[in-house]
Formats: structure tokens, C-alpha cells, sequence
């Protein structure tokens, strides 16, 4: 048993080889197929962490109007703490407010210089309130709108940050949804590909698989090869496709750390904890166009 699988994956292998230029084509077909499913797959990744990182940097800032006293301010900090929603809440005096915007812009004497032409402080009163969980913004969002304490509030900055996040979003899904019709278009070709690659493979051994038949050889001796040969494809497009992929991750991803302005995402820690899931996906989807491809090929062509 074991010296008949040595032989059936001995000709396997030549298979493979047999028809070394087709099959390289057939490789390269099937590495684009792995490569644009594994950049899908490293965005859908990669954009729930952008998304995440952006969630976990929201708050909202409530703004008082400038007569609102500072008892005012305290009640609607104490009933903001006691929501089940809220994680902390923090006020900002006007005076810390100005500091904190002179600071902000201290590079900027024009923007230095228009503050200090005014006579008052401009900005307000804030309390900047952050929540466990993103999505229950928007109740407090309901509560600072429709209570009590609206008379005593200017503005909320709250559907700013939604709409940020709604923009990634939207954004995000549809660069997938092109993605996932770009690797089904692959994924058809490939699938063709390595049919009509099995399908030559059989007709130019046609004599040697009569022979078979004559000697005895039993169906699955003579239809092993031609799977082993599909999933040789799949393997070897899969490593070439990690091969590829692997420094554009590197590489890429501090830019769209940079760009999003994420600082608690790096590449090798990405890497390190997504490459083999990346890795395997590759490698068990590559195997299993290969084979599934071979089989319709087998089935079509092969008479055993």
C-alpha cells in the first residue's frame, strides 16, 4: 500500500513537470487568484483594527452655553457618570481650554496673536465623556439632546465622529465588495485553467493510461496523479503568494498607520499574529481549486 501511494505521487510529480511551461502558466494564474483573496483577506483584517483604533479614540464633547454656571455643569457631569454607558467623564475649564489650544497651535503666531486681540475668552465650558462600548453614544447622545440639560448646552460634537467612522466605513466596504468580485473572477479563471491543464495532461497520456488498464492498475492508481497534480498548484501558488505578500504588508502598513494616524498598530505585530491564518487560507484554498478543478477534469475526460 505504501510502495503503490510512493508511486501514484511519484506521478504526480511528473505530471507536473511533464508539461513544465503549462503548468508554470497554470501556477501563475492560480498565485494572482491566492494574491487578490489574501489582500481581500488582509483588508477585511486590517480595516476592523482601523475601525477599532478609530471606535476607541471617540468621545464627545459637550459644549455649555457661556452663562451656564458652574453647579449647572457639575449635575450634568454626576448624572452623566451614573449611565451604565459611561466610562468616565472629564471637565474642562475655559481657562484649561485656551491653554490647551495655545499649546495646540503654538507653531502658529497669527492664530496666537487673533486670541490675544480678544478681549474675552472664546471658547467654553466642555465635558469630554467617553464610553465602554462605541454604540452607546448614541444614547448618550439621546440623553444630552432630549433632557433636561439641553437648555444649558450649545453643541455636541458627537455626529462628527460618527460621520468619520460611517466614511472608513463606507469606504472600507467598498473596496471589499471590488475585491470579492475580482477574486470570484479569479477564482472562475483558475478553476478553467486547471481543468483544461488536467484535461491535456490526460490526452497526452492516453497510451500509458490503456497500458494501466491492460496491467490491472486500479481506478484510484490511475486518478490519484491528476489530483495530486491539481494540488500541487495550489501549494506551490500559495508559498509563492506569502512570498509576495508578506513585504507588502511590511511595507505598507506603517503608511496606512500614518494616514489613519494609528499608533497602536505596528507591521510585525500584524504580521506576526495574522500570517499563518493568511498562510493556511492560502494553502487550503489553493488545494482545494486544485483538486476540485482535477475532479471535474477526471470525471469529464478520464474513463476508468
Amino acid at each position: 500500500m505504501l510502495r503503490s501511494l510512493g508511486r501514484v505521487i511519484k506521478f504526480g510529480f511528473k505530471n507536473f513537470w511533464r508539461n513544465i511551461w503549462l503548468s508554470m502558466a497554470t501556477t501563475l494564474i492560480m498565485v494572482l487568484t491566492l494574491f487578490s483573496i489574501s489582500l481581500l483577506l488582509v483588508l477585511n483584517l486590517y480595516g476592523d483594527l482601523i475601525i477599532n483604533d478609530v471606535k476607541s479614540k471617540i468621545d464627545v464633547t459637550v459644549f455649555f452655553k457661556e452663562d451656564v454656571a458652574k453647579v449647572q455643569i457639575d449635575e450634568v457631569k454626576l448624572s452623566l457618570e451614573s449611565m451604565g454607558e459611561v466610562r468616565d467623564v472629564r471637565y474642562i475649564s475655559k481657562e484649561d481650554a485656551l491653554k490647551s489650544f495655545q499649546e495646540k497651535h503654538g507653531d502658529n503666531p497669527l492664530v496666537l496673536a487673533s486670541i490675544k486681540e480678544l478681549e474675552d475668552n472664546p471658547l467654553r465650558e466642555t465635558l469630554v465623556i467617553r464610553a465602554d462600548n462605541p454604540e452607546d453614544y448614541d444614547q448618550i447622545a439621546s440623553f444630552l439632546d432630549n433632557g433636561k440639560y439641553k437648555p444649558s448646552i450649545e453643541k455636541f460634537n458627537f455626529d462628527d465622529n460618527k460621520e468619520i467612522i460611517k466614511r472608513i466605513s463606507s469606504t472600507l466596504s467598498i473596496v471589499k465588495k471590488i475585491g470579492v468580485g475580482v477574486s470570484i473572477i479569479f477564482c472562475v479563471i483558475v478553476l478553467v485553467v486547471i481543468f483544461n491543464t488536467i484535461r491535456m495532461t490526460i490526452y497526452t497520456q492516453k497510451d500509458e493510461i490503456s497500458i494501466m488498464r491492460l496491467v490491472g492498475a486500479t481506478n484510484s492508481f490511475i486518478q490519484i496523479p491528476f489530483i495530486i497534480e491539481g494540488m500541487l498548484y495550489g501549494i506551490l501558488a500559495s508559498v509563492i503568494s506569502t512570498i509576495i505578500i508578506y513585504p507588502l504588508i511590511v511595507y505598507f502598513t506603517p503608511i496606512v498607520n500614518q494616514f489613519f494616524e494609528i499608533t497602536n498598530i505596528d507591521s510585525a505585530t500584524f504580521v506576526s499574529e495574522n500570517l499563518l491564518f493568511i498562510i493556511g487560507a492560502q494553502m487550503v484554498l489553493g488545494v482545494l481549486l486544485g483538486v476540485f478543478s482535477s475532479l471535474i477534469a477526471i470525471r469529464k475526460y478520464l474513463s476508468v
